[in-house]
C-alpha cells in the first residue's frame, strides 16, 4: 500500500508535466487493480476517525527508523492537503508503529 500512496503523490505532483490526458484514468484502473491483487478489503467508509493531528504524526514518523513510514506520512499529508480527507491521516496513524 506504501507505494499505492507514494505513487499517488506523485502522480498529484507531476499532474501539471503529463503529456496525456489518459495518464489519470490509466492509474486509477492500475490503483484499483493493485488493491485486488492485494486482497484489501474494500471499505465504504472509516472504521475509526484519525486520533492525533498532522504534527503529531510528523513527528511521530519522524522518529522512526523505516524510511517507509516517513515516505508514506509525508505522503499522505501532502495528498491531505490536496484532496482533504481524514482517510490520510488514517492510513498515516496505521503506518506508524504504536
Amino acid at each position: 500500500m506504501l507505494h499505492l500512496l507514494t505513487a499517488s503523490h506523485a502522480i498529484a505532483v507531476l499532474q501539471p508535466f503529463w503529456p496525456a490526458p489518459e495518464l489519470a484514468p490509466g492509474f486509477s484502473v492500475a490503483a484499483a487493480a493493485g488493491l485486488l491483487a492485494s486482497g484489501a478489503v474494500p471499505a465504504l467508509a472509516l472504521d475509526r476517525r484519525p486520533s492525533r493531528p498532522w504534527p503529531a504524526l510528523v513527528a511521530a514518523a519522524c522518529a522512526q527508523d523505516d524510511a517507509h513510514v516517513i515516505k508514506l506520512t509525508h505522503a499522505a499529508w501532502r495528498l491531505d492537503r490536496r484532496w482533504p480527507d481524514p482517510a490520510w491521516r488514517c492510513a498515516a496513524e496505521r503506518a506508524i508503529p504504536v
